[in-house]
């Protein structure tokens, strides 16, 4: 398994889809999501922004499986 990358140590190549830690600013809670970062933001594999919501860390999504 991969290790955990901070966003405040290094963000994904743009438009790259990683798995993400996110915390919702209101909430103590952390979930995991499927995002990439453009030059804004983070946003989901439709286009949705993830206002009101923290990135704490990513890593990179592993190879999918041979055949």
């Amino acid at each position: 398994m991969m290790e955990w990358i901070k966003c405040s140590e290094k963000l994904p190549p743009d438009c790259k889809l990683v798995l993400a830690v996110v915390k919702q600013s209101f909430k103590e809670l952390q979930d995991y999501a499927l995002i990439y970062h453009d030059e804004n933001d983070w946003c989901d594999r439709y286009g949705n922004y993830f206002f009101n919501k923290e990135v704490v860390c990513w890593q990179p999504l592993p190879e999918q499986p041979k055949e």
